[in-house]
């Protein structure tokens, strides 16, 4: 005889072991057939639950906790559709190495294929794009099957988190009745203390291996530092998570007499300076500028380049890179290829703070001589980008530009504030018109797809774990993509101020080549800007969202400083002219190399 509580013991059983292995957020999406496990999660005293109506938007909320946390968040959802838009997530989770944990809860096998109402295949739903598949099954209440989901539950949380960290999908059937069952007879009341024997009983551990380098590659990259003096270390996108083998590479940096060259997803382009750390780095954020100049790349060819963590997101260092394919590029990540140019000597699989330990270790008290002529150049370059970018945002017509916007976001962020940053052109901006600074800042992006969907939601849940006042940078298009993620906000219980740079549509495109191609062609650019209309107030005010319109610096400097020292969050629409940003980028990038032509290119 089945006792009646199965399905209710079943539920706890799971919960209460996906939170001994270390889940600590579930966020469920509405459903019916996936009651009993939403019960269990609410019922664990150690997870904190939260609902959001979206399922797009519920699974970026996990996983902007998890690039936060660098542990999985759980998204639940019901059978049928609803699983099917958790995919975008797990694409960027899948693209950035971040764990998320999934969990469908699906109809009784007696009911597949037969038509039966909300009822799919969900076997496998995501494909290749998820670390594992797990299939839970029906409930069993024999002591194997029992133990052997405790065991899943440990064994899902240890694939999220590597060795190839990402998402992790569980697929949970459930028959009728789905609500919680007491204990009514003696069998149930038997399941229900086998359940508890059971959860008395440590959950197995499982730490994600730490790849290490080789003795063989270590000593190469020791002896490329002692022996060549125009090195360079650029850094790529990481996840919050990731931001502390940063004082590693700026020691490393530093003792090499490399620049150390950090795009804003970096997690090291604002980081505070060491009390003892008298002469620090050079830290170059002015990748993507410099990249594009025809003189620097001709001027400061390196004889080798590290390159730490993901590919950088500058199409100006891709430009640098294609024209020294030719020398020697280290790639340092643990995961995956990072090399869209083919043209890496050597990709280094380990993890870097370790490896960065190991290098520092085996240098020993040695440091290169100071007065490097290739550190003074690219110091000397670094100061004429930004001199060229403080010009160019002079010289914008009165009132704000994407740069400029870019520059005050940043500058309001308070010291271990965070700053998230959308995709297209707000992190590209930053990266142009705002330079690194010695203020520490934890930095949120997307950069594994790198895609706009998604972006409110993720930054929400980034904003929830970090717990501290913090900013999002986003284009309107993306903004209008994701509106449904300002439900997510309800649940910040720290001031997040939301700004939009409104240019009336995806300005990025009239910067890209099919912006003249479609003039020469006689079409109209608008299939790829989608110029609009829409008023953002209204947006924000259905989701009762405090908002404010501003047009002008002075305005923007008062609307952030309210954000970010309220308790609400708020949306706070920029408004800049359409088409000024590809005006102004390209008067950046002539400054700059007629700068670089003259102050660098001098006999």
């Amino acid at each position: 005889m089945t006792a009646e509580n199965l399905l209710t013991q079943w539920a706890r059983l799971l919960f209460s072991s996906l939170a001994d292995a270390g889940v600590r957020t579930v966020v469920i999406s509405p459903g019916s057939r996936s009651t009993p496990f939403a019960a269990a999660a609410l019922a664990h005293p150690s997870l904190h639950c939260l609902s959001l109506i979206d399922e797009r938007d519920a699974a970026f909320f996990a996983l902007g906790r998890a690039k936060a946390e660098g542990v999985p968040s759980l998204v639940l959802c019901t059978s049928g559709t609803a699983g099917a838009h958790y995919l975008p997530a797990v694409l960027e989770a899948e693209s950035s190495y971040s764990p998320l944990l999934i969990l469908t809860a699906d109809r009784p096998t007696e009911l597949s294929h037969c038509h039966a109402p909300q009822t799919l295949d969900q076997v496998k739903l995501f494909g290749d794009h998820v670390r594992a598949f797990f299939e839970l099954g029906a409930p069993e209440a024999s002591p194997g099957a029992l133990r052997a989901l405790r065991r899943t539950a440990a064994q899902a949380v240890s694939s999220a988190r590597g060795p190839l960290p990402g998402a992790v999908h569980l697929n949970a059937r459930a028959r009728k009745p789905l609500e919680p069952t007491p204990a009514t007879s003696s069998e149930a009341e038997a399941l229900e203390l086998q359940v508890d024997t059971l959860l008395q009983t440590p959950i197995t551990q499982a730490e994600p291996p730490i790849f290490a380098l080789d003795r063989s590659s270590r000593s190469e990259l020791i002896e490329l530092i002692r022996s060549h003096e125009r090195g360079l270390i650029v850094c790529g996108p990481a996840a919050a998570s990731q931001g502390a083998a940063g004082h590693l590479a700026k020691v490393v940096a530093r003792r090499s007499g490399y620049p150390l060259l950090v795009e804003a997803a970096s997690q090291w382009r604002f980081f505070e300076a060491a009390s003892n750390d008298s002469e620090p780095p050079l830290r170059v954020g002015a990748v993507d500028t410099l990249g594009r100049s025809p003189s620097l790349r001709r001027l400061l060819q390196p004889e080798w380049i590290l390159q730490i963590g993901a590919p950088p997101t500058a199409n100006g260092w891709s430009q640098y890179v294609e024209a020294h394919a030719d020398n020697p590029r280290y790639v340092l990540h643990p995961h995956g290829w990072a090399d869209p140019w083919s043209s890496a000597r050597r990709i280094l699989a380990a993890d870097v703070g370790e490896a960065l330990e190991s290098i520092l270790a085996e240098l020993g008290g040695w440091e290169r001589r100071k007065g490097s002529l290739w550190l003074e150049a690219w110091r000397q370059a670094e100061a004429l980008a930004w001199n060229a970018a403080n010009v160019a945002i002079e010289e914008a017509p009165e009132g704000l530009s994407e740069g400029l916007v870019a520059r005050l976001v940043v500058e309001s962020l308070p010291a271990g504030g965070g700053l998230a940053l959308g995709n297209s052109l707000p992190i590209r901006e930053v990266d142009a018109y705002s330079p690194p600074q010695t203020k520490p800042l934890t930095v949120w992006s997307q950069r594994g797809a790198s895609g706009i969907d998604g972006v409110l939601a993720g930054a929400a849940g980034f904003a929830a774990a970090l717990g501290r006042p913090a900013a999002l940078l986003i284009g309107d298009v993306s903004f209008l993509h994701s509106l449904s993620g300002l439900a997510a906000l309800r649940h910040l219980g720290a001031p997040f101020a939301v700004v939009v740079v409104n240019n009336g549509g995806g300005r990025i495109f009239e910067q890209l080549p099919i912006a003249r191609q479609a003039e020469e062609l006689g079409i109209s650019l608008e299939s790829w800007t989608t110029p609009h209309d829409h008023d953002l107030e209204n947006a924000a005010r259905l989701y009762q969202v405090p908002f404010c319109r501003v047009a002008v610096p002075t305005e923007l400097r008062t609307a952030l400083a309210e954000a970010l020292a309220g308790d609400r969050p708020r949306v706070i629409e920029a408004r800049v002219p359409s088409g000024g940003a590809a005006v102004q980028n390209r008067r950046l990038w002539q400054i700059t190399e007629e700068s670089i032509a003259r102050e660098l290119g001098k006999p």
